[in-house]
């Protein structure tokens, strides 16, 4: 029984010393560098030993993550150099005739204001997306040479959502406002 409970043991440990080691040789990341775990577990790396690797996570909790775990999807957020965002837009059916031109003046607003846009290579969109009973989906894709989750991409963020409002305001068009549909079978409300 002893000889059983070692090997399996041991064999936990070998896992954690050979996945040591691989994170080394990987390089995936370093102590200091904000990470983003396939589990969803996020923070910054604080130690990387040969068995178990420490991260701080964002509410100041720290964990310690068995090294044979983490060969799993590992995003490190510290070397991200580009970010994105996709910010969905609600417009009326009233305004239909006018989101051609809508949506135009919102990507060059967007591009007026935002420097760090990328529009080579990268997707840079402002178009519709779909109809719904109650509104026109439309969505604006953007690219920035802004690392993602800095004080930079969140003014960078701001300015896009300016840009977009301003185009809609000079447009003079609105936005949709969600509508609340109750199905019933009680005819007598219908």
């Amino acid at each position: 029984m002893g000889a059983l409970v070692f090997s399996l043991a041991s064999k936990d440990l070998a896992e954690n010393i050979v996945g040591g080691f691989a994170l080394q040789a990987w390089d995936a990341f370093d102590v200091g560098d904000d990470v983003k775990l396939g589990d969803g577990t996020e923070g910054t790396v604080k130690k990387i030993g040969l068995v178990e690797t420490e991260f701080v996570g964002y509410d100041s909790i720290n964990v310690r993550i068995p090294n044979a775990q983490l060969s799993q999807r590992i995003s490190n957020l510290s070397r991200i150099k580009q970010s994105r965002m996709k910010q969905p837009l609600r417009f009326k059916y009233s305004d239909l005739d006018k989101l051609p031109g809508v949506l135009n003046a919102i990507k060059k607003e967007i591009q007026a204001s935002c420097p760090k846009l990328i529009t080579v290579d990268k997707p840079f969109l402002a178009v519709m997306t779909q109809y719904e009973p109650d509104h026109i989906q439309a969505v604006v894709i953007c690219h920035f040479e802004i690392a993602p989750g800095t004080t930079e991409f969140m003014d960078n963020r701001q300015q896009v959502l300016l840009s977009i409002a301003k185009a809609v305001k000079e447009s003079g068009v609105e936005f949709a406002l969600p509508s609340i549909y109750y199905k019933t079978n009680d005819s007598s409300l219908l």
